[in-house]
């Protein structure tokens, strides 16, 4: 007897957005790349912007909404869906700062990355000032003499900048 493979059901990504790169592998040629780029970001977007429907059902359904932790993730999640990136430095920021009360430290750093990252593209020099001193503790506490000295610095850039801003108005 012969069966039919239903490969689509079978093939999956490793991540989302890989298939964009094979396909530009195909021709690999610098348009061809150039566009499937283009793609992997849109996939990825369009994807992340799902997620984050989904979670959003899913923080209300496993955390307290008086949870300040809650609250803040919910306030990432709304920034999000509003496209709202100066709203969003702010309440990554936030969240960080709470998932490290709550000692999960790996996450604290990767929403402190992530709000310093966001900070970074709005030119939130406040919201970068104190992500970057939050990731130099985590860094301090982690034992990581190298990191928190890569923070320090990047904090005292930020923190001039901060100063620079206000020396304006």
């Amino acid at each position: 007897m012969i069966s039919v493979i239903d490969y689509w059901q079978i093939d999956r990504d490793s991540f989302t957005g890989e298939c964009c790169l094979a396909d530009a592998e195909e021709q690999n040629t610098s348009v061809t790349s150039a566009r499937a780029i283009a793609r992997l970001f849109v996939i990825r977007a369009a994807a992340g912007y799902l997620d984050g429907v989904a979670a959003a059902s899913y923080c209300a359904a496993l955390l307290a909404a008086e949870d300040p932790e809650a609250g803040a993730l919910r306030r990432c999640l709304f920034a999000i869906q509003r496209n709202d990136t100066a709203a969003l430095a702010g309440a990554l920021g936030d969240a960080a700062r709470l998932s490290a009360v709550h000692l999960a430290p790996r996450s604290a750093r990767q929403l402190a990355e992530l709000a310093y990252d966001t900070a970074l593209e709005i030119g939130a020099w406040e919201d970068a000032y104190i992500a970057a001193r939050m990731l130099e503790r985590l860094a301090t506490m982690d034992e990581c003499p190298p990191a928190a000295e890569r923070w320090s610095v990047r904090a005292g850039i930020q923190f001039r900048r901060v100063r620079q801003a206000e020396a304006h108005i």
